[in-house]
């Protein structure tokens, strides 16, 4: 804690994230969070709630767990993870992003900050939602395992990203994953030096339109407030999640800015209609509008629609 404070004190740091967190044991982190939220009241502090404690004190640990007693304290969430991306243990086994629907109703609450009816946590800010970091493959490389077609990893990747990006909750990227880092397939990269981990920088110029997509995407989050409803009870009021026919998902946020989001995982042609007082904010792919509410989608990719001039 001492150290911490420091930290934030001294330096100005406002993240801290802990490994392992599951070892470590909630009134610790509860008195952590809440001295250094004295400090600063938008430190963020979040970590790995995974359950690793074998003796009697498991149930005094911070792991995911405890979620009901540490509401202030952020966990990643495997859950989203592994279905968005698909099985991190099994390269092969896909995830909704890339083209399992099996478990639709599952994506459909991953995507409200696993909140909603408290699906997992009581608030939506307890969720970071992830689909790669510096542990295990990225997600492109996942990919690899999957397919030989560059440019479908990539649409993939792009959706994937987008539903962290879009999804109520913490988004958390990994560096590199906005032009589609690799490690050469390496799983576990920690002893593998800087030729495997670098950062590849010639990636970057080759994705920049990725790169820019990425951003765009970022700038909705920051610019409309509908991203930030945490409580069960905001998320049954002005949010609304339907699957379609296709396994496409659409997503209604209605709160200060009002806008419709399209998750779409199978490139197959579909029409939908939209309300004739939206208008496209944002596509991954090319679509194509016969009239003012009737829309074709054919290919991988996030859709979003605005209302009017809202924000």
């Amino acid at each position: 804690i001492d150290a911490s404070l420091f930290w934030a004190s001294e330096y100005k740091i406002d993240g801290f994230r802990f490994d392992l967190m599951g070892l470590i044991d909630f009134e610790t982190m509860n008195e952590l969070a809440q001295e250094l939220h004295d400090v600063n009241p938008k430190i963020i502090c979040y970590g790995e709630g995974w359950n690793m404690y074998s003796s009697n004190l498991a149930d005094r640990m911070a792991h995911m767990g405890s979620k009901k007693v540490i509401p202030t304290i952020g966990f990643f969430n495997d859950k989203f993870r592994e279905t968005i991306k698909g099985s991190t243990f099994n390269p092969k086994e896909p995830g909704y992003a890339t083209g399992n629907l099996d478990n639709i109703n599952v994506v459909k609450e991953v995507v409200l900050g696993s909140a909603h009816n408290r699906y997992m946590f009581k608030y939506s800010a307890q969720s970071v939602n992830y689909v790669e970091c510096h542990d295990n493959m990225t997600f492109y490389d996942k990919g690899l395992y999957m397919s030989d077609d560059t440019a479908l990893i990539k649409k993939q990747q792009l959706l994937a990203t987008a539903m962290v990006i879009l999804s109520q909750g913490v988004p958390f990227l990994h560096s590199g994953q906005e032009f589609f880092r690799t490690k050469d397939l390496d799983e576990n990269s920690y002893i593998s030096g800087d030729e495997i981990n670098k950062l590849d920088w010639a990636l970057r110029e080759e994705n920049a339109n990725s790169v820019d997509f990425i951003k765009k995407l970022i700038k909705i989050r920051k610019d409309f407030n509908c991203f930030k409803l945490k409580s069960s009870s905001d998320l049954e009021a002005k949010t609304e999640v339907v699957s379609l026919a296709s396994g496409s998902i659409m997503i209604h946020y209605n709160d200060t800015c009002n806008l419709l989001i399209i998750f779409k995982p199978i490139a197959s042609f579909e029409t939908i209609i939209i309300p004739e007082e939206y208008s496209l904010l944002l596509a991954q792919e090319q679509i194509e509008s016969n009239d003012t509410s009737e829309y074709s989608l054919k290919d991988i990719g996030v859709y979003l629609f605005k209302k009017g001039d809202e924000q």
